[in-house]
């Protein structure tokens, strides 16, 4: 039997709200230039309450599961890539694993990267 390894679908969750860069530098005393020409950054996504990193993940991956017609119990690997956790303790990906009731032997971990 063939085992097929790789990314199956996609699933994404942005928050719905955003700032202008033209707004958003001058309130942090910035030069608007340095997020729009410097990062090539126009808006940025500010969340809602709520809707935290843990939250737009989990929605994220039943995006993703639904999206690839994916049964859980076939799953071995959750890997949550983020810049921002919740806590200094608890990866998000092991909230999102408890939230979708995904497989206790699976391995689960974050990447993170600012």
């Amino acid at each position: 039997m063939k085992h097929r390894i790789g990314i199956h679908a996609l699933g994404l969750a942005i928050p719905r709200r955003y700032l202008a860069m033209e707004d958003l530098a001058p309130a942090r005393g910035v030069d608007p230039a340095k997020y729009i020409h410097g990062l090539g950054a126009r808006e940025m996504a500010v969340a809602e309450p709520g809707e935290d990193t843990v939250a737009l993940a989990a929605l994220a991956a039943r995006r993703a599961l639904a999206a690839g017609d994916v049964s859980p119990n076939r799953l071995g690997m959750l890997v949550v890539g983020t810049e921002t956790g919740v806590d200094h303790s608890k990866p998000v990906a092991s909230f999102v694993h408890g939230l979708l009731g995904l497989p206790a032997a699976m391995r689960v971990y974050d990447t993170q990267h600012a």
